[in-house]
Order: C-alpha cells, then sequence, then structure tokens
C-alpha cells in the first residue's frame, strides 16, 4: 500500500533532515525540538513551520532555507518560538524567519534579522501590541497612549479625557501591563515619548529607528526596495 505524507509531514521531514546537518548541535537541537517538548510546544514549531513553506511557495520568492545563517537565526530563536503561548509572538517569529528566508547567504541584512530575533526574545505580546499599535497609526504626529476608554494609540489633538471615545488601534491588553512596557520600550530604545499623563497615558509616542527596524521585520513582509 502506498502512503503519501502530507505537505505538513513533508515540511517538519525536511526541517530535521537540516537540523541534524548541523555539526556538534543538530542532533541535540533534533532531540530538543522533537523529542523533549510537549505536544503543544510541537504543534507551534510546526505550524510556523508549514506556514513559512506554505507562503515561500505562495510567493515564488527564491529562498535560502538551507543557508547557514537561516539554520542559526532558526537554532537561535527555536525555544523560544515553541514557548510563545500567545499567538501574537508566535507570528512576529513566523514572519521575522519568512523574512529572513529570501536573504541570500552573503547579505549584510542578517545582522538586522539577527538583531530583530535578540529583541523580539526579549519582548512579550503586550509590547508587540504596543509597537503594532504605533506602527499602524497613521494621523498627525506625534500619537499618545492613553488608557480610556480602553488603552489605545489615538491622536492626541483629537482625544479628549472628558469624552474619551474607542479608536481602530486598541490594545487589547490592561493598562498597568500597557504602562510597563511602554516603559520599557522606552528603555529599550524602541520607542520614545514626550511626556505622561497621571490620568493614564503617554503622548508623543513614536517609533525609534530601532523600532522601526525591528517592527519591519517582525510585523509582515519586509520592504525590499
Amino acid at each position: 500500500m502506498n502512503v503519501e505524507l502530507t505537505r505538513k509531514e513533508e515540511t517538519v521531514n525536511a526541517v530535521r533532515a537540516i537540523l541534524k546537518g548541523i555539526p556538534y548541535l543538530g542532533e541535540t537541537l533534533d532531540g530538543f525540538i522533537f523529542g523533549r517538548l510537549d505536544e503543544l510546544r510541537f504543534k507551534r514549531f510546526e505550524s510556523t513551520l508549514t506556514e513559512i513553506a506554505e507562503r515561500l511557495k505562495e510567493s515564488n520568492h527564491v529562498s535560502y532555507v538551507e543557508s547557514e545563517q537561516f539554520i542559526n537565526l532558526l537554532e537561535a530563536i527555536a525555544p523560544d518560538l515553541v514557548r510563545a503561548t500567545m499567538n501574537e509572538k508566535r507570528e512576529r517569529f513566523r514572519d521575522l524567519l519568512l523574512n529572513a528566508a529570501t536573504l541570500p547567504p552573503n547579505s549584510a541584512e542578517w545582522e538586522k534579522a539577527k538583531l530583530a530575533g535578540q529583541l523580539l526574545s526579549e519582548l512579550e505580546a503586550p509590547a508587540l501590541a504596543v509597537l503594532a499599535s504605533i506602527a499602524h497609526y497613521e494621523g498627525e504626529p506625534h500619537a499618545s497612549i492613553v488608557s480610556l476608554p480602553r488603552p489605545q494609540v489615538v491622536d492626541q489633538k483629537n482625544f479628549s479625557w472628558d469624552s474619551p471615545s474607542l479608536g481602530p488601534l486598541v490594545i487589547d491588553f490592561d493598562w498597568p501591563v500597557v504602562e510597563e512596557w511602554a516603559r520599557r520600550l522606552r528603555e529599550k530604545r524602541l520607542i520614545g515619548f514626550s511626556s505622561s499623563d497621571a490620568r493614564g497615558g503617554f503622548g508623543g509616542i513614536y517609533l525609534n529607528e530601532l523600532g522601526k527596524m525591528l517592527v519591519e521585520w517582525t510585523i509582515g513582509e519586509r520592504s525590499t526596495t
């Protein structure tokens, strides 16, 4: 009887073959990912690789997933990827790997990809939600993060504390969590803001260059122009 492998099985087998080919570390990494991890963690890894494979196939981009640089990046972020219990963070790892998969081995952009991976590993889902909301803001500069009626990014000129309304850039976490991560993102030089408000908010908020780089590599498809 002929048994055909599914696309997911083919993807996993291909990745395992690549991992096992890494000198010294391959067998250990393969055992870590495919042996000792529980089922949920394996599912996250499998889903991520499958989504990358499918999107690369749809895009018809030349990929370099067998390059040493890509394997090194995958090896570095795999432990944090499989521990990402919130899908928002897992998807950011996915987009990072998807963008890196099209980099030629000799590209200077690998340093950005590695740095993005390191930064992403240090952040949790609320921080990524804050970055994404700031990145999607298209109003007049500068934006504000406010706590009412729910945490959100708004045009500070059009926002009223007396009658706050809900806009499109809601951050789906409680204000103490958003406030703490906004301050941490500033310390990491990913965002900046010019003022804070005792009522719950930060004024004149924006992405720093490092934040722009992280957003470019981890939210959607990286621009190659």
